[in-house]
């Protein structure tokens, strides 16, 4: 193997692992967001999807209202159509 195929091969490697991040990062946002509309966290004792996200996820309350935050921006559109309990101010 050459050193320009080995930088390939890396190059290659890098993009993959990234575009693998970024898909299951849309997967959680997308799961946070249904868990926000069908109004999980009120139903498993939480007061808000906040508070579920900080506790499942081991965030801090700012992290976790960004995340939560995404999450919604990213719902697809009529979402808000689907049962809206459970979610933060």
């Amino acid at each position: 193997m050459t050193e320009g195929s080995g930088d390939a091969e890396l190059l290659t490697s890098i993009l993959e692992h990234h575009l693998a991040i970024r898909r299951l990062e849309d997967l959680r946002l997308a799961l946070i967001a249904e868990i926000d509309r069908e109004g999980v966290a009120r139903q498993a004792g939480y007061p808000g999807t906040v508070e579920l996200v900080m506790d499942l996820l081991l965030l801090d309350r700012r992290q976790a209202r960004r995340v939560v935050a995404e999450a919604r921006d990213r719902a697809p559109l009529g979402a808000e159509h689907r049962g809206t309990s459970g979610r933060d101010p």
